[in-house]
């Protein structure tokens, strides 16, 4: 997990009202193409990603 934004306090992952934010997410999922009887299943790794923007809607004192 990415997010891209500027942190109001970083330690605490904490961001400012109105302020712009993206979260990435990436994971890789392995998926078996053919298992055949005698040996090896051929497994083809796939990588996924999704990204989402939003502005903050809290305000930090």
């Amino acid at each position: 997990v990415v997010v891209d934004t500027v942190w109001k306090d970083a330690t605490e992952k904490t961001i400012q009202l109105k302020t712009p934010f993206t979260v990435t997410i990436t994971k890789t999922v392995p998926v078996t193409i053919f298992r055949p009887a005698f040996g090896n299943p051929v497994v083809y790794n796939i990588r996924i990603t999704a990204k989402a923007a939003g502005i903050s809607e809290v305000y930090y004192k």
